[in-house]
């Protein structure tokens, strides 16, 4: 159009969802995974310069703000979230958050970083808004 070129996509993204081809939302998990580290690795860092967080107040803003980071648009997405790598890239990153709130190993596992801080896993917080 005019001097401007038009490129076709193989994914869009509308009101902060990426949308890929045959409604697949590979690119969204992606972008959310890279989008909610990096604000984690902010708020982990700010809590070092203020002396040290304790493990309530890192788990209200992981409460707070990073998981409604990581669920917005769920209700669209969530429903595609059928294969086995969806809901472990969730768990995943759920996992890594969690041991920087509970300043834990990483040899504890996924079921127990979950219940030390006291958090739902994502995957039923999904179904949950799906629902």
């Amino acid at each position: 159009m005019g001097d401007v070129t038009i490129r076709c996509s193989n994914e869009t993204k509308y009101l902060g969802v990426v949308v890929g081809s045959r409604m697949k939302f590979a690119g969204h998990y992606d972008q959310v995974i890279d989008k909610s580290m990096k604000a984690f690795g902010k708020l982990k860092g700010l809590a070092k310069k203020i002396m040290g967080m304790k493990c309530e107040n890192l788990r209200r803003l992981y409460i707070g703000a990073l998981e409604p980071m990581v669920l917005y648009g769920c209700e669209m997405w969530g429903q595609r979230m059928r294969g086995r790598g969806e809901r472990s890239k969730l768990m995943s990153l759920q996992r890594k958050m969690l041991l920087g709130v509970i300043k834990g190993y990483s040899t504890i596992s996924h079921e127990a970083v979950r219940v030390i801080a006291g958090v739902i896993p994502l995957d039923l917080m999904v179904e949950e808004r799906i629902k």
